[in-house]
């Protein structure tokens, strides 16, 4: 092979790898936004069975969103924002 034939071929490879990068990117952005809102957190009843019991938690603890800190609760649940789990902040006053 000559000097110019590498030389199409590197830049052929270099258009096949930013093509399958360009179509890989369209998928994910295609799945990712399917023009639906996002799916509101289900009641905190229907959310008890996948966090604490009612008998371990502590009376006055409070409950917060470890990505939303302001989403805050006085039992288990999801944040109202992503729906993550709200995770145990401690007692009020507690340090």
């Amino acid at each position: 092979m000559n000097r110019t034939e590498m030389t199409n071929m590197s830049s052929r490879i270099h258009m096949g790898l930013i093509a399958l990068c360009a179509g890989g990117v369209a998928v994910a952005a295609a799945a990712c936004s399917k023009g639906q809102p996002p799916q509101p957190p289900a009641p905190p009843s229907a959310n008890a069975a996948s966090g604490p019991t009612a008998a371990s938690t502590v009376e006055g603890a409070v409950y917060a969103c470890p990505m939303h800190p302001d989403q805050t609760a006085h039992e288990p649940g999801r944040c109202a924002t992503c729906g993550m789990h709200l995770v145990e902040k401690g007692a009020p006053g507690a340090p």
